[in-house]
């Protein structure tokens, strides 16, 4: 998995370069997650993809949620793994960061 500078596009190995230039909130969670690795909690995520908003925790959860599902569905559903302590890329899958 190839990922862009903070996260503004990945790219599946063999796959078509996905931008997620116009999905900020997409791109900066991809690359929270590509630069940590390890699991994370949403509510790392909420903060990694909503800067400085201050939300209901139930309601930072669901942004979460459909973030990743969002990610997902754009081609990552293999990588991005659901663990006890919230979300993390699986280690199955080598990341690159680019740039």
């Amino acid at each position: 998995l190839l990922v862009g500078p903070s996260g503004a596009w990945f790219c599946m190995p063999g796959g078509q370069r996905i931008s997620l230039e116009r999905r900020r909130n997409l791109a900066l969670i991809l690359d929270l997650l590509a630069r940590q690795r390890g699991p994370l909690p949403a509510a790392s995520l909420l903060a990694a993809g909503w800067p400085g908003e201050k939300v209901i925790a139930t309601a930072g959860a669901h942004r979460v949620r459909v973030a990743v599902a969002t990610l997902r569905k754009l081609g990552l559903k293999d990588v991005i793994v659901t663990v006890a302590e919230g979300y993390a890329l699986s280690h199955a899958v080598p990341v690159a960061l680019v740039g």
